[in-house]
């Protein structure tokens, strides 16, 4: 069966996929690297924005009830409320009134974001290398080649893992 490639019009979500998705990857690891800082809610939450804005192929994501977010995440509303306004106030994503519901957008620039990252790119990528090696694979070799072959070093691994909002009487600003 022969491939056909797909036209597309300038305008299209379809065009900027590849794009999305490469920039979603670097924006999960960002999230990730400030878990400690920012609440695992707050970073699950932040996370399911980028999919849900990806999804729509959108930059930002217009949710006319706070129940649904709710109903999505299965976090209570008074802490999703409370989630919502912190990463609002530590500028990791940006929240509009709209009507009667909220737009949402992720902040892409983690640069901006009033959140200390507990990891460093440093450390990522050594221990990244360190996984790599420690599973027969070294930095240069393809997905699924094979172990290379010899006992893993490890190394010495770098270690230390370890609300204000505007007023308004709707639903989004008064926990329940």
């Amino acid at each position: 069966m022969k491939l056909t490639s797909v036209k597309t019009c300038d305008h299209c979500p379809i065009r900027f996929v590849n794009e999305w998705l490469a920039l979603a990857s670097a924006v999960r690891l960002e999230l990730r690297r400030h878990v400690g800082d920012l609440t695992y809610r707050g970073v699950f939450l932040a996370e399911e924005i980028l999919n849900l804005s990806i999804s729509v192929g959108a930059e930002s994501l217009y949710v006319p009830k706070l129940n649904l977010l709710r109903e999505l995440t299965g976090i209570d509303k008074p802490e999703l409320i409370k989630v919502l306004r912190d990463l609002n106030r530590r500028r990791v994503i940006r929240m509009q009134k709209v009507d009667s519901g909220r737009r949402l957008a992720l902040n892409l620039d983690a640069s901006t974001w009033l959140a200390n990252p507990r990891v460093s790119h440093d450390d990522i990528r050594i221990c990244r290398h360190v996984l790599a090696q420690a599973n027969g694979r070294d930095e240069n070799s393809a997905p699924g080649a094979g172990p290379a072959g010899k006992t893993p070093s490890v190394g010495k691994l770098p270690m230390g893992m370890p609300t204000d909002s505007t007023t308004g009487d709707d639903e989004w600003e008064q926990p329940a």
